[in-house]
């Protein structure tokens, strides 16, 4: 039985880096490129991983219950100055949310990092059906929004590309962006358009792994 290999896409995600980044691991830890361009068994790439955390900092993983305010989420999200939240998923009908440090050099340099724009979607699957949808985006109005139409667009139907750009279309038309020093509200409309449609097509992916 052939062993299954791990691909560069997924070792990053685990690992909590870009695939940019983990090649850039792999090149400093010696993997011969031909290896990983033909995936990692689970052996080499757990070793990948024991490595890589040296590299790029500690990680951690906080499970949080599902029904959480901002507070509770702020108190258990609690971090040194040289750590940054990743990202957040939820998974099993927990809040998953790896933690990881950042480099020291780059914690000094970056005071803030403002996104003129930001996307999150959640996916459950029924084979090739959408049976539930939940997109939000920040930056786009006084307060983070759920953008409800566009959630409509897919929820019970198969999932398809075509459907994932009307719901860019429509999250452009919810959205109540404005102009300020860092974007305009035109730039921001054409945007989430984009990040809608990808969020959701990485959303589908993931949905499908749990």
């Amino acid at each position: 039985m052939a062993k299954t290999k791990l691909s560069i896409r997924e070792l990053a995600e685990e690992i909590g880096v870009s695939t940019s980044r983990l090649k850039e691991i792999l090149a400093e830890l010696g993997v011969d490129e031909r290896e990983w361009k033909q995936g990692l068994d689970e052996e080499t790439a757990q070793l990948v991983k024991e490595m890589a955390q040296e590299l790029v900092g500690d990680l951690k993983t906080l499970v949080l219950p599902r029904e959480l305010t901002v507070r509770d989420l702020a108190e258990a999200m609690e971090r040194a100055p040289t750590e940054i939240q990743k990202h957040i998923m939820v998974k099993h009908g927990k809040l998953v949310t790896p933690v990881q440090k950042l480099d020291p050099e780059l914690a000094e340099k970056v005071a803030a990092d403002l996104a003129k724009v930001n996307v999150a979607a959640f996916i459950q699957r029924e084979k090739d059906v959408v049976r539930d949808c939940r997109i939000a985006s920040g930056a786009v109005a006084p307060t983070p929004v759920r953008l409800r139409k566009a959630e409509e667009v897919l929820r019970g139907r198969p999932f398809t590309e075509d459907l994932c750009r009307l719901a860019g279309e429509k999250a452009a038309g919810e959205i109540q962006p404005i102009d300020d020093i860092r974007s305009t509200a035109w730039y921001r409309r054409e945007v989430i358009k984009v990040l809608v449609r990808d969020a959701l097509k990485k959303a589908w992916e993931r949905a499908g792994r749990m």
